[in-house]
């Protein structure tokens, strides 16, 4: 039996019904009857009943659906409910995207056996541009058929200029309507959909540089907390999907504000329409991207604009290789993040970054080469009164060294900057003992974040001399084999993650001195055999320790660490510590392994 009423007027919902192997209908006059009526009548067979899109706001009219029917006696029924957004109430299973032969299949039917003068080939082309979305492919078909070859290939020539949903307007309105299913408590969400534009196409987004884009640009409350809840916003609007790394949930949840290692993939039409929702006018727009590689600009750009004022504020601008000189000339007095995308071996920051200086808070700069890239040009950061955060991905830090007589020439000194963060970057061993002043250079550094920069060897003495930094952050350095002895003097250090430094020796004994340490972290660091005296540690509530062999037992100290502290650790190293020394009154998580 196939239920297609409108019943759900009441509940501003269509509710289908399609058990196995029947066809037939109950038509409009069951809608007179009411809700309990319709459910009377078909009831009396195996039912299953559709709730399509329904979205969060709504999501109460199913309870209402089960109020109605406790009293009726259907004979079997099952509830099948589809929406664009998880729903608290139910299990979820996310639908992927078909794979190439499902999306043929679909494609097929239809078109009812009517092109069978188009060949695969041609179809491929074409389903290509749809990304394995079903509605997508639905809606190509009206272009498509009965139509001659000429005409696929010309929809699938401007499909390839531009995109599917320049051609299906259909497929527009309806993904256009979950956008605007964001209300204006969901504003800033609705923004951050269309920030991901700047990013580029089928690469995945490093999540920590979204938070420090969203934190910045949209002057959220809760700052990085609040832009971490925009981003599990997304991902349960399914406008995006955020990729974990495989950690346990439970130290997830104990160390829950670490997020880079966490990567947002988006589909590529969603891409599509947040280029489409992003406003670019050279007036009041407030997002610009560039791909200078394939020529691709905004439609109101004109050779002229390098020369004019362009208000952006979130600016993204994709290169091969460095900029053409033109760009030199480029002005962006507005603009607080700007995003540079290259694939080359040398590279240099664009002097238009000097228009940037009061205004620039976020500097994201990437290679997607192979090689680690030597980059010129730092000395213009000395520039940049109002910056706030850098992140640097597939950079040869050495290069910064290269520089140093240039910055100390033009006293760089960047008193604004809070977080620098260094992603598969190169610090061979030359560069870790640069004359570069870290302390000097950056001296309000609140928080430092490397993560799998493999040529790591040792950490630079002169960091210790950053008096504000809270936050530490080493994970997956393979080749750091040592701490500065002096890292005890970070006196406002707040959280240290040794994260996967394999061969991490040994921890410094100043490290006692961290008093307002609270959160430690050194899971999967297999060298280290013993603990140094880290009764110091006042403040400390929770010591994270996975995977750490070498540490056959807890610190002597241990007795005077608070009783709400907590110990996470795994199964072997729980074992091997034995007994607690009495008195203790820690709390030990025991995480089970996988």
């Amino acid at each position: 039996m196939i239920i297609s009423e409108n019943i759900l007027q009441k509940l501003h919902h269509c509710m289908l019904s399609r058990p196995a192997g029947s066809s037939s209908q109950i038509e409009a006059p069951a809608v007179d009857k009411g809700l309990k009526g319709f459910l009377t009548e078909a009831g009396k067979k195996p039912l299953l009943l559709v709730f399509d899109s329904v979205t969060p706001k709504t999501e109460f009219l199913i309870d209402r659906f089960y109020d109605e029917s406790k009293d009726i006696e259907m004979l079997d029924y099952k509830i099948l409910v589809t929406s664009r957004s998880k729903l608290s109430r139910f299990d979820s299973y996310y639908m992927k995207s078909l794979k190439k032969e499902d999306a043929m299949i679909l494609l097929n039917h239809f078109l009812e056996d009517k092109c069978r003068n188009i060949s695969d080939s041609t179809k491929e082309q074409v389903l290509e541009h749809c990304k394995g979305l079903p509605q997508a492919i639905e809606g190509v078909v009206p272009l498509l058929l009965d139509q001659p070859p000429e005409t696929w290939r010309t929809e699938q020539g401007k499909m390839q200029r531009g995109s599917v949903l320049d051609s299906v307007d259909d497929l527009l309105y309806r993904l256009q309507s979950s956008v605007d299913a964001l209300d204006e408590k969901q504003s800033t969400v609705k923004k951050c959909f269309i920030d991901l534009c700047v990013f580029l196409k089928d690469q995945p987004i490093p999540a920590a540089a979204l938070i420090d884009i969203w934190t910045e640009l949209h002057e959220l409350i809760g700052e990085d907390d609040e832009s971490i809840a925009n981003l599990h916003r997304l991902t349960q609007s399914c406008f995006a999907n955020l990729l974990f790394p495989r950690r346990d949930k439970t130290e997830v949840e104990e160390d829950d504000s670490y997020y880079s290692q966490h990567f947002v993939s988006q589909h590529d039409i969603l891409r599509d329409l947040a280029i489409r929702q992003s406003n670019c006018g050279i007036e009041s727009g407030d997002r610009l991207v560039i791909d200078v590689t394939k020529k691709s600009f905004p439609k109101w750009w004109k050779p002229n604009m390098y020369h004019q004022p362009v208000h952006a504020r979130l600016v993204s601008i994709s290169t091969e290789r460095e900029f053409p000189k033109e760009w030199d000339k480029m002005k962006l007095p507005k603009a607080e993040v700007l995003v540079l995308h290259f694939q080359a071996e040398t590279y240099a920051l664009p002097n238009f970054l000097n228009t940037m200086s009061k205004s620039l808070k976020v500097l994201i700069v990437t290679n997607h080469g192979q090689l680690h890239a030597k980059v010129r040009g730092f000395r213009l950061l000395g520039s940049l009164s109002t910056l706030k955060r850098i992140r640097l991905e597939g950079i040869s830090i050495s290069s910064m060294k290269t520089n140093s007589m240039a910055m100390k020439k033009n006293s760089m000194e960047v008193k604004s900057l809070l977080k620098i963060s260094f992603f598969m970057c190169d610090f061979d061993q030359a560069s870790s003992k640069s004359s570069i002043k870290i302390s000097k250079s950056f001296p309000n550094l609140v928080e430092i974040n490397i993560d799998y920069c493999n040529n790591l060897k040792e950490l630079p003495a002169e960091l210790c001399g950053l008096k504000k930094l809270k936050k530490l952050s080493i994970t997956n350095c393979d080749k750091l084999h040592s701490l500065p002895e002096d890292i005890g003097n970070l006196v406002q250090l707040e959280v240290l993650r040794l994260l996967a430094c394999i061969k991490l020796l040994q921890l410094p004994g100043s490290i006692s001195k961290l008093a307002q340490l609270i959160l430690f972290n050194i899971s999967d660091c297999w060298s280290i055999k013993e603990w140094p005296e880290i009764g110091g540690m006042h403040s400390l509530k929770t010591l994270i320790v996975r995977h750490c062999p070498g540490l056959r037992k807890l610190p002597q100290s241990i007795s005077n660490w608070l009783p709400e502290m907590k110990v996470i650790c795994d199964e072997e190293t729980r074992e091997s510590w034995g007994d607690l020394p009495s008195g203790s009154k820690i709390n030990i998580k025991v995480i089970k392994s996988n």
